[in-house]
């Protein structure tokens, strides 16, 4: 009885160490109110490689509710683009800023002029368990796709569907969700998503990201199930 007792506590307490809540989110690129995160002015001293937020706006770390940028609405969401990710207006903006006709919600997703990729990474700590994703493609040669790395390994990578003859430049929203398989104990820390400048635009990018269960955790839980199936197979004899 005695080691029945050792057994469950030590099970008991591999449960208690598993990650015990999910941070469920959407990035919509949209921010609170008509403005949008790419309506935003940015403070006087931007962190160093920023660059230029006058038009558009690197979405960095709005997402990881950093303090550098003063921005309301800003969410503690524990995810940080890299600089050439641009929350980008649609056509639907009054101002009238961007070249896709409509956002898949609100006015405004996310893109780059800079390069083919930009990506965002999860805090230290933190690894994704689901993703899904909208995306609109500029046509033939725009090259829309995405990447799942596990810090700097490459996991998984995908090319995205395009058209051959788009509506107004662009081939219309389509939503994308990564297959379990692709995420299921791959440590996936960070997403770069492709296309080429310009032409391919996200938006509702759903993530739902989980602590990073520790080693001893499953060694632990490891230990307390082999040990009943010991005593189980002892007691079956």
């Amino acid at each position: 009885m005695k080691t029945d007792h050792v057994v469950w506590a030590a099970l008991a307490l591999g449960l208690l160490a598993l990650p015990a809540s999910a941070q469920v989110f959407t990035m919509d690129f949209d921010g609170p109110g008509a403005g949008g995160i790419a309506k935003a002015v940015p403070p006087p001293d931007l962190p160093p490689g920023t660059g230029d937020q006058r038009f558009g706006s690197a979405v960095l770390g709005y997402y990881d509710d950093d303090p550098g940028y003063e921005r309301a609405g800003r969410q503690p969401w524990n995810s940080t683009f890299s600089p050439n990710a641009l929350a980008i207006g649609s056509l639907q903006d009054p101002d009238g800023a961007g070249n896709f006709p409509t956002a898949h919600s609100g006015w405004y997703a996310v893109g780059t002029v800079d390069g083919t990729s930009f990506e965002f990474e999860l805090a230290k700590g933190l690894v994704i368990a689901e993703l899904s994703f909208w995306y609109d493609a500029g046509g033939a040669g725009s090259n829309p796709g995405f990447a799942l790395f596990s810090g700097s390994d490459l996991v998984a990578s995908a090319s995205l569907d395009e058209c051959a003859n788009p509506t107004q430049g662009f081939c219309g929203w389509k939503q994308q969700v990564v297959a379990p398989s692709d995420l299921a104990h791959q440590m996936i820390t960070r997403v770069s998503f492709s296309g080429a400048a310009n032409k391919v635009v996200f938006d509702d990018i759903a993530v739902t990201a989980v602590p990073v269960p520790e080693p001893s955790t499953y060694a632990l839980m490891a230990l307390g199930l082999t040990a009943l199936a010991a005593i189980r197979r002892r007691r079956s004899r």
